[in-house]
């Protein structure tokens, strides 16, 4: 049986979790392994069991000891660039270019930053990254070929499904994993957040022009999401700044009920809503309709 160790931020663990339903349990064993203390406090409700919420979906090593026994005896290793400050469970085996020098497959990755209002500073930021430290899957052109065409990000730092399958696809050619990649076509990874990572979509494409003859490079992807605010393409700074505040202060306290009734009839829910964080909510979606002309 070959052993997968997963380390980084929540993208690795994310990345960690897929694969723990994907691959065959009989040749391959998962684990994320810890870097840091400090990300203990983002280990929320969206990387636990929905029936046993102390339990993780994958193998998550938090001891220290533990993660580095487990770091050495592992075949196969996917990691974001470190750092000796930012990862310093690890930083005996970091060289000065924050590379783990450990005889093993090695499958590397960027961290994942991208805003749309900073787009070229965060290219070149990642591009930067990506070549000092030699990754093997660099995504800065990637993001930059594909944000105005497909739903890839729920905020700068957490990718929609359909950004992670295409990183589950990088994992599987770079490191040789026996995996069914029709696995992914499964229905329950048409949702696009399908682990339930924290963020609304404000990153919606344009829409694709129905005029064009040419068959898209990739198919785009219904901007309606179960669980998820309904997001009009082209917001404006001011609109994604209020659907930020907005779900930071009060996205937890919608009930499914009114996430599906949201969902299913927006423009009911803009005149029949009486509390005053859902009253926000909608404002907000009635800022984001199109005007007409």
């Amino acid at each position: 049986m070959k052993k997968i160790c997963f380390i980084g931020n929540c993208q690795m663990l994310s990345l960690c979790i897929f694969f723990e339903e994907l691959l065959d349990k009989s040749k391959y064993s998962v684990q994320w392994l810890c870097h840091h203390v400090s990300f203990h406090q983002h280990l929320g409700p969206w990387c636990r069991r929905p029936d046993d919420p102390t339990t993780f979906r994958c193998r998550v090593i938090l001891d220290e000891e533990q993660a580095r026994e487990a770091l050495l005896n592992c075949d196969i290793l996917v990691y974001q660039s470190l750092s000796v400050k930012a990862s310093p469970v690890f930083s005996p085996y970091l060289d000065n270019d924050g590379i783990l020098n450990l005889h093993c497959t090695k499958v590397s990755f960027p961290s994942i930053h991208f805003k749309l209002d900073e787009v070229e500073h965060n290219y070149n930021y990642m591009k930067e990254k990506e070549q000092l430290h030699n990754i093997s899957v660099p995504l800065a052109d990637y993001l930059l070929e594909n944000y105005q065409t497909r739903y890839l990000l729920l905020r700068e730092q957490h990718p929609t499904t359909l950004f992670f399958k295409y990183l589950i696809e990088q994992v599987v050619k770079q490191a040789e994993l026996e995996m069914d990649l029709a696995k992914l076509n499964d229905k329950k990874y048409d949702h696009v957040n399908y682990l339930g990572l924290p963020g609304a979509i404000l990153y919606a494409p344009p829409p694709v022009s129905t005029q064009s003859t040419a068959t898209p490079k990739h198919p785009a992807v219904s901007p309606v999401a179960p669980g998820n605010v309904i997001a009009k393409p082209q917001l404006s700074k001011q609109q994604q700044r209020l659907l930020k505040i907005y779900f930071r202060l009060f996205g937890r306290r919608l009930s499914k009920k009114q996430r599906q009734l949201l969902r299913n009839r927006p423009r009911a829910c803009l005149k029949s809503s009486k509390k005053i964080m859902d009253r926000v909510f909608f404002f907000i979606l009635k800022l984001m309709e199109p005007k007409v002309s």
